[in-house]
């Protein structure tokens, strides 16, 4: 993470959630399904993605669950 804050939910129905700021950054598994959104709206969000490996780097789906809170 650049610059700005995201939170992202993942688990089986998007129970779970963290948020990451700049300096930090996360590393999901091919195949783990993940949702990633801005929490403040009025704030410049910039990151860095990298991908490694073959294949589909993106696959839309439905999940993960409903939104959910950051405690």
């Amino acid at each position: 993470m650049i610059e700005g804050q995201i939170r992202v939910d993942h688990g089986e129905a998007g129970e779970k959630s963290f948020l990451i700021g700049p300096g930090e950054f996360a590393f999901f598994r091919r195949g783990v399904i993940h949702r990633a959104q801005i929490i403040d709206g009025d704030e410049d969000v910039r990151f860095m993605v990298v991908r490694m490996g073959a294949g589909e780097t993106v696959v839309n789906v439905d999940g993960p669950g409903p939104t959910v809170s950051v405690a």
